[in-house]
């Protein structure tokens, strides 16, 4: 029994971690903004352009939730520092999701020329 137990998490974890990906590449922030979580350390951007799950249509935009449960808050605090620099300085930006594709769980961003 405890080995199944043990084999059940562990194909969870590798399940998850199968399933992480970048969620947009190559877009450009439009909005950074502070959101009300139970979970507290919530904040989103919304992004234009862009390719991936998340990316958002020419002339329209997509929101993506940084969220305290997929990071830690020092990699949140990070994560917000380089959000708002890619806002002010209209860099480009990937974002990464470690536990899914969707878009209400970002927890990395990487911003570029």
């Amino acid at each position: 029994m405890g080995k199944t137990i043990i084999f059940g998490i562990i194909a969870l974890s590798i399940s998850s971690a199968a399933n992480a990906d970048w969620i947009v590449a190559g877009a450009k922030i439009t909005s950074v903004g502070s959101t009300i979580g139970t979970a507290g350390n919530l904040f989103y951007i919304t992004v234009t352009g862009g390719v991936g799950g998340c990316a958002a249509a020419p002339g329209q935009v997509r929101q993506i939730v940084f969220n305290a449960a997929t990071s830690s808050p020092d990699i949140l605090k990070r994560s917000f520092s380089l959000a708002n620099i890619a806002y002010l300085e209209k860099k480009k930006v990937d974002i990464h999701n470690y536990i899914g594709v969707d878009c209400n769980n970002a927890s990395l961003i990487t911003i570029y020329d």
